[in-house]
């Protein structure tokens, strides 16, 4: 079942005949949604500011829909659109299904109780979304740690751009910006999960068991599944930074995933090096970058609050 964004903006703008709705709704029923999940991606891009998460609460919860409803309508940011008398008036015209959206705009996790019981905790500067009356089925950007209760009846879904991570009861780490190439990384703990990834390029299933990892790069098929270093995929839930033989590359990717800042290399022979190292928390990147230099050879300066340049 397919659908195209002009019917989703439709949708979200609550602007369709009866036949319309019941057309996306029958759509977003399937699970089978990439073109949804891409959607709202595309809207997270489009309305990620920090200037509202600095002045608001930690976490924050948004009517998606009405949030969605802001940007197609008025072409504002998400987070001063939502103070708006026009956005408040753009959303008392929908009367289809909600959502609800976590923000956690700061470095340190946050953790969520979902109605259901189970508890996801929420990276910094990650966002996760999900409709009210269907609190097992959540979009994630950023990372989020899942403890999931089991129900045979009613299955958990994640779904991170085209992949969707399928669990009954278990325990497992997900990534969408760890990766310098963008990869997903679902990182499993304990039980069972089943993988599937759906795109124009890429059809596959996968189940994973405890201790494996599968990274998935848009439109690539994914390398078989790998076992992972615990303490490295999990080093945010205590506060730390922990590289492994990683990539120089992959390490500047989590340093700007962690601290939401930028680092542009001068030189792209510096990122084929590898990193094994231990941050605790409270190292900021200035820090990071100052230790990794002596080791890798290299110089860095700061040109902005948030920007760094590397090079020799």
């Amino acid at each position: 079942m397919k659908i195209d964004d002009a019917l989703l903006a439709k949708y979200f703008k609550g602007d369709c005949s009866d036949a319309e709705r019941a057309f996306v709704e029958t759509y977003i029923a399937t699970g089978n949604t990439p073109e949804l999940d891409a959607f709202m991606n595309r809207t997270w891009a489009e309305t990620t500011v920090e200037e509202p998460v600095k002045r608001r609460p930690v976490i924050m919860r948004r009517n998606w829909y009405a949030a969605a409803a802001a940007v197609i309508a008025v072409g504002m940011t998400l987070g001063w659109a939502w103070q708006r008398k026009d956005t408040r008036n753009v959303a008392s015209k929908v009367v289809a299904a909600t959502w609800d959206t976590v923000f956690n705009g700061r470095i340190t996790a946050r953790r969520i109780q979902m109605p259901d019981g189970s508890t996801i905790t929420l990276n910094g500067r990650s966002s996760l979304a999900y409709r009210q009356g269907n609190n097992r089925e959540v979009w994630l950007n950023g990372e989020a740690y899942f403890e999931v209760n089991g129900s045979e009846q009613h299955p958990f879904l994640v779904h991170t751009n085209e992949l969707t991570t399928t669990v009954l009861g278990t325990e497992f780490n997900i990534s969408t910006s760890n990766r310098a190439d963008s990869s997903i990384e679902v990182s499993l703990l304990k039980g069972k999960v089943r993988i599937d990834i759906s795109s124009p390029a890429v059809s596959l299933t996968q189940t994973l068991k405890p201790g494996q990892m599968l990274s998935y790069r848009k439109g690539k098929i994914p390398a078989a599944p790998v076992r992972f270093n615990r303490l490295e995929v999990l080093d945010w839930r205590a506060g730390k930074l922990v590289f492994e033989n990683t990539s120089v590359a992959d390490a500047f990717a989590r340093i700007e995933s962690r601290f939401g800042c930028k680092i542009e290399v001068d030189d792209p022979r510096l990122l084929k090096g590898r990193i094994t190292a231990v941050f605790t928390a409270g190292t900021t990147p200035e820090n990071i970058l100052q230790s990794l230099s002596y080791v890798h050879q290299f110089t860095y300066r700061q040109i902005d609050k948030q920007t760094y340049i590397v090079g020799h």
